[in-house]
């Protein structure tokens, strides 16, 4: 049997793609092997087999980054009570109220490329695409707002503490 893994190809996919994508590569190697009918694995420099993991285990990590990025928002909603829908927002009430739970709860979602605006509003990017922001106080009722928007779907989830 032949086991042969491009270790320089390895290398180069993790400078140009990160860690997290080499890693994902060497795991399917594995599996690859694992899987393979006749017990052979064989690896070479062809560029070609290295794009293919390479998109494969990219792939595979925006899979996780999906599915990580909805579990903490299904986190922030399990203590909520859901008050009603429109055609384009879900809304919910928060039991614990006030700036701080609010900012709580934006921190816990992890978001990345935080901007802070003038009037108190923040706004980030979740890994799976989704845009989130708080506000201070709303126009209604002035309370603070959480409010996750999907760009895909158009639906936005607001949380009001």
């Amino acid at each position: 049997m032949i086991y042969y893994i491009a270790n320089d190809d390895f290398a180069a996919a993790g400078r140009l793609y990160g860690n997290n994508v080499l890693m994902a590569a060497a795991i399917i190697c594995s599996l690859l092997f694992i899987l393979s009918p006749l017990g052979k694995l064989v690896i070479g420099t062809v560029k070609k087999t290295t794009n293919a993991l390479v998109n494969q285990a990219s792939k595979i990590s925006n899979k996780v980054k999906n599915y990580l990025a909805s579990k903490r928002v299904d986190r922030v909603l399990g203590n909520k009570t859901h008050t009603n829908n429109t055609a384009r927002v879900r809304n919910y009430q928060s039991p614990i109220t006030g700036n701080e739970a609010a900012r709580a709860d934006f921190n816990s979602l992890n978001p990345t490329n935080v901007r802070t605006y003038p009037n108190g509003t923040k706004v980030g990017n979740l890994s799976d695409g989704r845009v989130v922001n708080i506000h201070p106080s709303s126009s209604s009722n002035g309370v603070p707002t959480l409010e996750i928007f999907n760009p895909t779907t158009n639906i936005r989830i607001k949380i009001r503490y």
